[in-house]
């Protein structure tokens, strides 16, 4: 009997986690589209907008299915799979290379940064007196 609940309550939460994991991939979508959209807006105002971490849902997605990426490769493979233009290509040259960066999970996405979050930022107007006043 009690295996029987077990059973029921884990087929429930299994169904729950795959809904969500259904939502999680829909967002994660949807945010590649903003970043693309962003991204050429930028190129017309001349205003690049903050470069963005891994994005919190992949981290959820971790949370939520332990057993689904339960390796520091699974994770690493998962997230090469969310890449897109460039850095899909540059993520899976370095699988395919067996990269030491591809070792842990940390390493990969330090190497990401490295790669993709540039230093380079738009630095705020100042304001006061122009040189052309009196």
């Amino acid at each position: 009997m009690i295996a029987g609940s077990v059973a029921k309550k884990l087929a429930k939460h299994d169904k729950v986690l795959g809904t969500m994991f259904g939502q999680v991939s829909r967002l994660s979508e949807q945010v590649a589209g903003i970043a693309e959209h962003l991204a050429a807006s930028s190129a017309v105002s001349a205003v690049a907008p903050p470069p963005a971490p891994v994005p919190a849902p992949v981290s959820l997605v971790f949370e939520l299915q332990p057993l689904s990426y339960p390796s520091d490769r699974s994770r690493i493979a998962y997230l090469i799979g969310l890449l897109s233009g460039p850095a899909r290509a540059w993520g899976t040259a370095l699988w395919e290379n067996q990269s030491p960066a591809c070792r842990t999970y940390q390493a990969f996405t330090e190497e990401m940064k490295r790669n993709f979050d540039h230093p380079v930022k738009v630095l705020p107007a100042r304001t006061g007196r122009s040189v052309s006043s009196p």
